[in-house]
């Protein structure tokens, strides 16, 4: 795993990315579903079709998760299900989803996520890359 913990020296702010690859199997043909999502509560998580994986803090303390903006940036194929359009920044006041949905065949989608402070606007100061992988049984 590939984990980026900043410190923003404006705030005080502390900023945490995970590059957790959510992995799902089931028979070929019976449907999964991966999902990333950071949410404006100041929380990311994980989802195996529809069932919480992991979940943590992306910012401390969450108070603050309205000062911040996030976009994401495809690296090649892109999620089935996502909010936005990649490389346009947009305010993490509402929730960002990206889901990557399988129904036969192994399916992955590839994307950077990166979050900055809107004041400035700053530099990104926190990028991860999340791979959603839908894997049918072999």
């Amino acid at each position: 795993m590939s984990v980026r913990l900043i410190k923003q020296a404006l705030g005080g702010d502390i900023i945490f990315l995970g590059a957790d690859s959510p992995l799902d199997a089931t028979p070929v043909g019976g449907p999964v579903s991966v999902t990333w999502r950071i949410d404006a509560d100041g929380q990311v998580y994980y989802t195996i079709s529809d069932v919480i994986a992991a979940r943590y803090a992306w910012i401390s303390p969450a108070v603050n998760a309205a000062l911040y903006e996030f976009r994401w940036v495809t690296q090649g194929t892109d999620p089935d299900t996502v909010t936005g359009v990649s490389g346009t920044w947009d305010a993490m006041s509402s929730d960002k989803t990206f889901t990557e949905n399988q129904t036969g065949s192994d399916r992955t989608a590839l994307f950077t996520a990166e979050l900055r402070r809107i004041a400035g606007p700053g530099p990104t100061i926190a990028s991860v890359t999340i791979s959603l992988q839908a894997l049918g049984a072999p």
